[in-house]
């Protein structure tokens, strides 16, 4: 009887041990997912806060890339402005000089007119 209650007491015993053994392997599971939970939700926000940054840098490639092309647009025809106003300067330019040989021919010519004048009086 003595044999048969200490076998019964280790049985109890291992079986205790075993329950203890299960209910802290249950517990470490259960702490492994909370942990994979918690994990994962930060990784999800961590995920929707990089798609909300994309999305703003897409929107601030976009605005500059239009930015650029209006800028283009100006530069261009501020460019075909600068030509315009060279061409013109060059032709007023040719013209001031031309002006300035008649101008000068006839300066000579009325200079030569008054020296006959006064050689005549």
């Amino acid at each position: 009887f003595v044999t048969q209650q200490k076998a019964l007491n280790d049985t109890q015993s291992a079986l205790q041990d075993a329950l203890k053994d299960k209910k802290t392997e249950r517990l470490s599971c259960d702490q492994l997912s909370n942990v994979h939970a918690s994990e994962i939700e930060s990784l999800k926000r961590t995920q929707s806060r990089l798609e909300a940054d994309v999305a703003r840098y897409q929107d601030q490639i976009a605005s500059l890339a239009g930015e650029k092309a209006r800028s283009s647009k100006e530069l261009a025809e501020l460019r075909e402005n600068a030509l315009k106003f060279k061409d013109e300067a060059t032709d007023a330019s040719s013209q001031l000089s031309d002006i300035k040989y008649r101008l000068d021919a006839l300066e000579k010519q009325h200079k030569v007119q008054l020296d006959e004048k006064d050689n005549e009086l």
